[in-house]
This record gives C-alpha cells, structure tokens and sequence, in this order.
C-alpha cells in the first residue's frame, strides 16, 4: 500500500510504503521518484516530508503520516489476567486497568473458568488513564464479549468521560434498558444506537459487540454477533484527556452482567 502526494494520510499494517517525489539521493546524486519504507513496523510511524534548501533559507512540503494498525488495549478479564488490583493489558501498549473493589469472576463467553468479570456497583469495573486511541489515526474500534442481565439505568460496557457534556467527554457506550437500544453516545445530543427492542440481542447470552468511528466523516458502525447492524453519525466531544473507563462511568452507572475481552483499536475493524 502507498502513501500517494504529501497532503495524504492511509493506515498500513507492514507493508511497504511509497511516498512520491522527487527526492534527492545523496548516493547517486541525482534525484528518484520516491522514498520506499520496506517491512513497516510501529519505530516507521509518523510525518514525513521535505526540506527544500538553499542560501535564501528552507521551506518544508506538506506531510505524508504513516501510520500502523494496532490493537491499543487488550484486557482479556480472566482470572490469571488480574493481578495486583489490575487487569492487564495483553497489547504491546502496557495499558493496565486498575480495579475497584474485588472482581468476581465467572464462565467466560468461551466457557473457560474464571473467564470474564461479573460486575456490580462495588467492584469489577476498571479506569485505565486518560489516552486518547483516535489520537493518531483518527479512527477508533471498541470491541466486547457482553452478557447483559438488565437492570434499571444504562448498563455502560466502555467510555472515554468525565462527565455528561461535550467538554467532559469523547464517548460513552452502553445499553439503555428503557429504550432497549445499544448506545454510542456523545455528550446525549448524538445518539447512535441500534434498532428498537434488540430483537437479535437476548438477555443473559453472551453476545460480541463491536463499535468504530471515524472522525474524518463522523460516520459510525455498529456490529453484534459479527453483523454489521447499524450505520450513522457520531460527532464526538472534546475531552481528548477524559478517562476510560471499563464497565461503568464517572457517575458510577455499571454494567448489569458479566464483560469478557474488551479491545481497542486505532483503526476501523470491518
């Protein structure tokens, strides 16, 4: 995959790159059509571009960033991932999630023993700092093994809050019992959700969810049980330093059930 004209941005995962010229070889002192990164890995990412220079001074062209696809947290919410009040992350990235209270764990979505959470209001959920993963890329995937048991008040599986308004929060996602929606929300005022009544989402089976945005056309998807089931518009807030939260938010609305697997990516999973 390439990286075609300096003003372009594409997300490759190991592959070689491409970025027009010309450019300059010092070697052959003569100038070639391209600058060619073999075997892309995570130390290639970043912005590339180039330095034109003379006696006047330098100018700079515009960037061609580079980036990989990654997964940016993985926490598998087992019991031998829990260790020192933390889940672990299995990512490369090191984003362990400290816990409250004491987990309880449960049959997971595989049924393997002691392989997911069972949460309550007092213990099981988990913060894990305030990154950003849309940072860089621009797009973002949230993925989970769910078993929702109801409950009263919205069941939230992940967010990125502080708070309930557009400057305390990017995103918050969970399950509305009321409504009966799965919720991509931010700040209440862009309301993404699935169809009326989840008639393809029982309670007290495990389901797997996946959310993606993409904030170069706000355009969001939600999948369950691997089928793509909703497609729209998400403008998130602006709180790019909010923290992320693993089953419940900073009001302390937890999720009714039990979580399995939670990953986040910096791409759009399809």
């Amino acid at each position: 995959k390439y990286i075609e004209g300096a003003a372009d941005q594409q997300i490759v995962q190991s592959a070689d790159v491409r970025i027009s010229g010309p450019d300059y070889d010092d070697d052959t002192r003569d100038y070639v059509s391209s600058l060619i990164i073999s075997n892309v890995d995570q130390t290639d990412c970043g912005a590339y571009y180039c330095v034109i220079e003379n006696t006047d001074g330098q100018c700079h062209s515009q960037q061609a960033k580079l980036f990989v696809k990654e997964t940016l947290a993985h926490w598998t919410l087992n019991s031998d991932g829990y260790t020192g009040s933390q889940y672990s992350d299995v990512s490369a990235h090191g984003h362990a999630a400290t816990v409250s209270g004491t987990p309880s764990f449960v049959a997971g979505a595989d049924g393997a023993t002691g392989g997911a959470v069972y949460l309550t209001s007092g213990s099981g959920s988990g913060t894990t700092g305030t990154w950003n993963p849309s940072q860089d890329t621009g797009q973002m995937s949230v993925s989970a093994w769910v078993n929702w048991t109801g409950g009263s008040d919205t069941s939230i599986i992940a967010d990125k809050a502080n708070g309930w308004d557009a400057s305390q929060m990017m995103w918050t996602w969970g399950i509305n019992p009321s409504t009966r929606k799965i919720n991509f929300v931010s700040a209440g005022s862009s309301d993404f959700q699935t169809s009326t009544d989840l008639t393809d989402f029982t309670m007290n089976e495990w389901h797997h969810l996946i959310v993606t945005d993409d904030a170069s056309n706000h355009a969001a998807q939600l999948y369950v049980d691997m089928q793509l089931v909703n497609t729209g518009t998400l403008v998130m807030g602006s709180k790019t330093d909010a923290t992320i939260h693993l089953g419940i938010d900073a009001g302390g609305r937890y999720f009714c059930g039990k979580l399995d697997d939670v990953q986040i990516y910096n791409y759009v999973l399809d």
